[in-house]
């Protein structure tokens, strides 16, 4: 007969645990461990995950790319990097814009983020760039994913006709239950094109973004008190906002005066909707440009 092979340290061990009296206890002691976790353990289909994500724009108007890299985006990433719980920074830098994507720390709680991230950036502006606007932050998630898609097309429909119907059915839409965020991409917003006198806005001493401020400031309602008349109380508005033309019904007009709340103003500038995408011209109701 031959002798038996001699064990090693892997067969010593089993031959223990064949012989040992304790082995069926301690398989029946990790069964229990096993049931009592698959009871006691919250379990979820959709578990929520936290990624605490946000993203913070920074205009620049007028500058370059290699500018708004320079003396936007360098600074803006040390900062952001000195927030606690911050795991990643993504960075763009595009003509007249910077775009930082900060992302914290998986679990971290999104409130928490929002309070670090909003106070490092307005704790800083002192630091901005001269010319650069103030940073806009957007929370994001990663839920932030769109469900449904809806297109909206009909013949002799225009871009505008459609975002309009569009806006209207967001609101039915925002009335469903657990609808969180809504979004109407494409169409054509309101908008008008004003031309000017190059010579004559040099002549007053005035540059396009002045122009383009004072339209901008002139696009509020304001009141300017009233007036007796017949014994009643006239209302009257100083530089109301843009509204349709009275005149051809298609067009934007631009209040250049004070005049009574409902009454048809004196000066204004009739601008339309042109067929093509994109384009815009002045109407022939018009009286006189804005500026010249």
């Amino acid at each position: 007969m031959s002798e038996p092979r001699r064990l090693g340290p892997a067969g010593k061990l089993a031959r223990a645990f064949v012989v040992s009296k304790l082995t069926p206890l301690l398989a029946l002691f990790s069964l229990f461990v096993g049931a009592l976790a698959l009871w006691k353990l919250p379990r979820e289909e959709e578990p929520q995950i936290n990624v605490p994500m946000f993203d913070v724009l920074v205009p620049f108007p007028g500058a370059s790319a290699r500018e708004v890299e320079e003396r936007v985006v360098n600074v803006g990433e040390r900062r952001l990097q000195e927030i606690p719980g911050v795991e990643y920074i993504y960075s763009t830098a595009r003509p007249g814009l910077a775009l930082f994507i900060v992302r914290f720390k998986v679990g971290m709680s999104p409130e928490r983020a929002m309070t670090l991230i909003y106070t490092k950036t307005f704790s800083n502006l002192d630091q901005l760039a001269p010319g650069a606007g103030p940073p806009l932050i957007k929370p994001r998630s990663i839920d932030d994913v769109p469900v449904l898609t809806l297109t909206l097309w009909g013949g002799g429909q225009t871009g505008l006709g459609l975002r309009r119907a569009a806006a209207e059915l967001r609101q039915e839409i925002a009335a469903v239950g657990d609808v969180a965020e809504i979004s109407i991409m494409g169409g054509r917003r309101r908008s008008f094109l004003v031309h000017f006198d190059p010579e004559k806005i040099a002549a007053r001493r005035l540059s396009p973004s002045d122009l383009a401020g004072m339209i901008r400031a002139s696009n509020a309602r304001r009141g300017s008190g009233h007036y007796d008349q017949d014994g009643k109380a006239v209302e009257v508005d100083a530089a109301g906002p843009v509204a349709p033309c009275p005149t051809c019904g298609s067009g934007a007009w631009w209040r250049t005066s004070a005049f009574p709340t409902g009454a048809t103003p004196g000066p204004w500038t009739c601008f339309v909707c042109s067929p093509t995408p994109g384009s815009v011209w002045q109407d022939a109701c018009a009286v006189p440009p804005v500026v010249g």
